[in-house]
């Protein structure tokens, strides 16, 4: 089966991990799926062992199946991730181009009704909206506003084809705000799954450890195996360095 087979086949189980009981990955997720891998294969390899002092015979199994749906869970994670910084992206580009125009567009209307306060009031609150959709509303309103009272803009020589131009940037930035937020939507949610499984692969990690910590315990090498060597690694490094630094002290 592919990854991706293995995530749809677990769907239910993932699904009915409930939100307050996900656990948190405190190494990168990369690292994680190796050393969850090698612990398959460790696992298999003292099968007869570790089965003999109680762990259940189809938990490898289950490690490889957890394993492989992470992965796959990862993977949407990440390629949806970078979809919306790019969407994000080709918005935040296109803001500044929308504001400049919004720019033009009001002083030349400023300038046409400057003589008229009710419009001015109303154009005035169109200056500030400076959130995603509220530029973009601001945008249709000028140009409604403008249809309604063209008779000053046709008398300042105002191209009137800018008010078309307004109501299609507006149309044009709330396509582009409903897809960043699709993107976030989907964001969450793919980042809901992806922390469930890695909630079922955590458990029963930490579960095949105990069982290879005890049944080597005899064998502090074999042992350390069954600890993870990210954090062997880790706790390695802050120990020489305390001593580094206790030494400076002493010196």
């Amino acid at each position: 089966m592919t990854d991706n087979e293995y995530l749809e086949e677990l769907l239910p189980e993932i699904n009915s991990v409930d939100d307050n009981d996900i656990k948190w990955c405190n190494m990168p997720i990369g690292i994680y799926l190796q050393e969850a891998k090698n612990l398959y294969t460790l696992c298999k390899e003292d099968f007869d062992k570790l089965t003999a002092i109680g762990m259940q015979q189809g938990k490898p199994d289950k490690l490889l199946r957890y394993t492989c749906a992470l992965r796959a869970a990862q993977s949407i994670f990440e390629l949806n991730k970078s979809e919306w910084r790019k969407a994000q992206d080709n918005w935040n580009s296109y803001k500044d181009e929308a504001l400049e125009f919004r720019k033009e567009l009001i002083n030349t209307m400023k300038f046409a009704y400057r003589d008229n306060p009710d419009i001015l009031k109303k154009i005035r609150y169109n200056t500030t909206q400076t959130r995603y959709s509220g530029i973009a509303q601001s945008l249709l309103n000028l140009s409604v506003l403008g249809r309604e009272n063209s008779e000053e803009l046709i008398d300042i020589g105002m191209d009137l084809s800018m008010l078309n131009r307004a109501s299609e940037e507006s149309a044009r930035m709330y396509k582009l705000n409903a897809k960043t937020s699709w993107r976030t939507c989907q964001d969450n949610h793919n980042k809901v799954i992806r922390d469930k499984i890695l909630t079922l692969l955590k458990i029963l990690v930490d579960d095949i450890r105990t069982f290879g910590q005890f049944a080597f315990r005899h064998d502090a090498e074999h042992k350390n195996l069954y600890y993870s060597k990210y954090f062997r690694t880790k706790n390695r490094r802050y120990r020489n360095k305390t001593k580094r630094t206790d030494s400076s002290i002493i010196s």
